[in-house]
C-alpha cells in the first residue's frame, strides 16, 4: 500500500489535526459553524489549497547577481 501522508507538509498535517479537533470540540458543544470551519480545515489539508498559487512557497535566494558588493552613491538633501 502506498504511503497516503507521502507529500504532505508539517503545516497541512496541523491543519488536519486542526479541523479535527475543531469538529470533535464542535459536536461536544452542539455548534454548527464552528463545525463549518473545522470542516473548511480538514478541506484545506484533504485538498492541499492552503496557499492559493503557491504564495506560501519560500523563494530560494537569487545567486543571479555578482557576489561583489555594488556601490551606492548617496546625493545629500538640504
Amino acid at each position: 500500500m502506498e504511503n497516503i501522508f507521502k507529500n504532505w507538509s508539517a503545516l497541512r498535517i496541523i491543519r488536519l489535526l486542526m479541523g479535527i479537533y475543531i469538529i470533535v470540540e464542535s459536536v461536544r458543544e452542539h455548534q454548527t459553524l464552528l463545525a463549518l470551519l473545522g470542516g473548511f480545515f480538514i478541506y484545506q489539508s484533504v485538498m492541499n489549497t492552503g496557499c492559493p498559487m503557491g504564495a506560501c512557497e519560500v523563494k530560494p535566494k537569487n545567486n543571479h547577481r555578482n557576489s561583489a558588493t555594488e556601490t551606492v552613491d548617496f546625493e545629500e538633501i538640504k
